[in-house]
């Protein structure tokens, strides 16, 4: 008698499980679950080990170099920076800062 309801259930289930409607959203379910745990859980994984790398007081940035000459003061006229514009690929691009 238990063997026969067990049977019973499992074949209901079965039917279920294989109709076209709940086959669609377990193909959609279960990837978007799984993307979902993927992105929402590895962000943190990067972030929790960058902070282990680096801990607060030390920085990923390389120190200011010390031997650096001053900057120059060479003042460009505008004929002179539209020379400089891209158009000669055997010059550099300058761009202008007010």
């Amino acid at each position: 008698m238990l063997e026969d309801t067990l049977l019973a259930y499992e074949t209901r289930i079965w039917h279920f499980i294989t109709q076209p409607q709940v086959l669609v959203a377990l193909a959609i379910a279960i990837p978007a679950a799984i993307a979902f745990q993927y992105f929402t859980t590895s962000g943190q994984t990067a972030v929790r080990s960058a902070h282990q790398q680096y801990p607060s007081n030390q920085t990923i940035m390389s120190p200011p170099k010390e031997d650096l000459p001053p900057p120059k003061s060479d003042p460009f006229t505008l004929d002179e920076l539209t020379r400089f514009n891209g158009t000669d690929e055997s010059l550099p691009i300058y761009v202008s800062i007010r």
